[in-house]
Parts: structure tokens; sequence; C-alpha cells
């Protein structure tokens, strides 16, 4: 993809700059609409901290009058219609609750991470590419930091602005959920596709030993899921069983031809053989990884909820969290989230007719209570 970014910039002459930076308000005009406050304050930042690093400041300022009209004009009409229809509720719930108290504050929806959330995140996310894309920024070299001489250089450089702008803006805020980073994506696939482009064509050692490092984890990771009878309870390995072959019998193999790619230095079919395994892996592995996770947890509260929509019972939950997906299989209009410490609700809860109280396993060993149908993860309780 990095081969042909230079020709594509062609279109980015400077007789057609204006229509890119129109385009650039039009669509955060679009994403706050989508996403709220975010959508105006990530494009705006990056805006910001490139005109400086770039020194484009006459630039930026003559498509700025005519970039705020067009992104008001996308952005006014629905705010403003909003504020009249529901004056109070709108500000209250859209503008304090969910934008200025979820960004100070986790208690709206109970989402509290630590700083460095995003961090790991994005280690998972990138995986397996983390093993080049994380030591090649902290060595600094010149494939994490372009010298800013010609259209390509600035591309990769207004990427990695991006994604480090979204990346602050995220960490900062008090309330994390692993879709919010999800923008960073592709302006990281651009950064990834330079350091693997530029490996391929010159070698680099640094890179060479992370992928080492990335075979040896592989072997780990294999090892470990060969024994993962030994340690899993029996009801959650039954389950496991079905993604612990099919990663072993795809992990040996790729281990096996990579390590000798590595040692007769054949970078690009190490590259190749990368995206095939990880193509391989997420096809195969993606429905049984699904199949594993609704069994453990998910499966439970799909099963209480269908309990109580063919009984006609009601539901509550103490300390799970909020639980959207009982409201969709139940069908009904409102389950009562307890999020806190609160054994006099719960023993009014308990005390209902026709009513399920549903608890984490977890937490049953610190209550006065008995499981009345027991589930993997969640179970429904009573006195």
């Amino acid at each position: 993809m990095v081969s042909y970014l230079p020709v594509d910039l062609n279109i980015c002459l400077h007789i057609n700059k204006k229509y890119f930076w129109w385009l650039t308000y039009i669509f955060t005009g679009l994403a706050v609409m989508a996403k709220g406050i975010p959508g105006f304050v990530i494009p705006a930042v990056t805006i910001l901290v490139s005109t400086i690093i770039f020194k484009t400041y006459r630039e930026t300022l003559r498509y700025l009058l005519v970039g705020i009209f067009l992104f008001l004009i996308i952005v006014l009409p629905w705010h403003i219609l909003m504020l009249k229809t529901y004056p109070d509720l709108f500000f209250k719930e859209y503008i304090y609750k969910h934008h200025i108290l979820r960004f100070l504050g986790s208690e709206v929806i109970h989402r509290s991470q630590p700083w460095y959330f995003y961090l790991l995140t994005l280690l998972w996310g990138l995986f397996p590419h983390s093993f080049l894309l994380f030591p090649t920024i902290l060595r600094g070299t010149k494939f994490a930091k372009p010298i800013i001489t010609d259209n390509y250089s600035k591309l990769l450089a207004l990427n990695l602005i991006t994604v480090l702008v979204t990346l602050l803006f995220f960490s900062v805020s008090k309330t994390k959920l692993i879709t919010y980073i999800l923008p960073v994506y592709p302006f990281i696939s651009i950064l990834t596709a330079d350091i693997w482009n530029k490996f391929i064509k010159n070698g680099d050692k640094v890179i060479k030993k992370s992928l080492f490092v990335m075979e040896l984890t592989f072997l780990l990771v294999a090892a470990a899921l060969c024994f993962a009878g030994l340690v899993l309870p029996l009801f959650i390995y039954e389950n496991f069983i079905s993604v612990q072959l099919i990663s072993i019998v795809l992990i040996v193999p790729f281990v096996v031809f990579n390590i000798w790619f590595i040692q007769q230095n054949k970078r690009f079919e190490i590259f190749i053989s990368i995206i095939l395994f990880i193509s391989l892996l997420s096809g195969f592995l993606t429905p049984f990884i699904y199949k594993f996770d609704y069994s453990f947890g998910q499966s439970d509260l799909m099963k209480f909820a269908k309990l109580a929509k063919e009984n006609n019972y009601t539901i509550s939950t103490y300390k799970t969290g909020k639980k959207y997906s009982l409201l969709y299989y139940s069908n009904l209009k409102h389950v009562d989230f307890q999020i806190d410490d609160d054994l006099m609700w719960l023993d009014k809860e308990l005390d209902k007719q026709n009513h399920l109280v549903i608890t984490r396993n977890k937490d049953i060993g610190n209550l006065s209570v008995k499981i009345k149908i027991k589930g993997t993860k969640y179970s429904v309780i009573e006195k």
C-alpha cells in the first residue's frame, strides 16, 4: 500500500487543497453528529498541532471561515431543534451527562480504567504488528520519526500526530471503553505499512530481533494451550477445546516456516506469512471464540432473560453492571441494575414474587443467599 502513496499524493496538489480542507470540516461536522464533542475536539487539536509543526499558518487561516460555515450548517440545525424541543433534558443528558461528566468521571456508565488502558488495547489490537511498531517507536529511528521534507513524510507525520492526539484525548478521559480508540487504527495502519515497507526493502536488525521475540511468544502460547486442560475448570475447558485445537494446528506450522524465513532473510515472505496466518487464525477461530465467550457469561444472561420472558417474570441485578442484553432477550421495558452495595435493596428484591435476582458467582460468598439457578458466571439467587 505504501508503495503507491507517492502516486496518490499527486491529487493533493495546491489547486486541490481547498477541497480537502472543505471535506475536513464537513466530515468533522458529521463526526459531531455521530459521536458528539470528541468528533470536534480531536480534528481541531490535530489541525492545530499539525499547523504548528508544518508552519502552515496562512493555509490554515485561509480556509478557516468557509470551513467553520460548512461545519455549522451541518451541526447547528439538529442541536438547535433539540434544544428547543427538549431544553432542560437535552442539556442535562446530552451535553452535561454524556459529554462533560463522562469525560471528567466514570460514574455515569461505570467504565473506569487506568490511564494506560488504551496502550494495552493497542498492543493487543495491533497484534502481531505490535512486535514491530512499538519497538520502532520506542527506538526513535527514522522509521518512527520521518524527516518532514516532502508530501510522503508529511503524510506519515500527520498520521502520527492524529494517533497521538486521539490516544491522549481518550486516555485523559475518565470513562474508557475499548471501542473508543477504534478511530486510530486506519492511521496506525499507514504507519505500520511504512515500517514493513522499509524493512522489506532495507532490512533492520531491531525488527528482526522483534520478529524472533514474536515467534518465541507464539511458541509459548502453543505450549500453554497444550496444558490448558490442567488448569481450566472442566465446564470452561469443554467449551475451549475447539479454540485450543485450531490455535495449535495453525500456530506450530506458522512458527516453523517463519523462523526459517527469518534465518534466510526472506523479508517479504515473512510479511506474507504473517498476513496469511492472521487471516486464517481470525477466519477459523473467530466463530469459536464468540461461542466460547457466550458460553462464559453471556449465555447465562440470555438463559435467565428468556426464562423471565416465558414466565412473565421481572428481573433485577445486583453488582453485575448494566447488562442491557437482559432487556433485549426478556422483552422487558425495565430492569433494575443495582450497581453499588445495598443489602437493604437486595433484601427487598429477594422478597418479590415472580421475580429473578441475578448476581455474579464471585459475589455470592459474601451474601446471605442461596443459588436458585446456577450459571457459569452469573446465577439467580434467593433467600
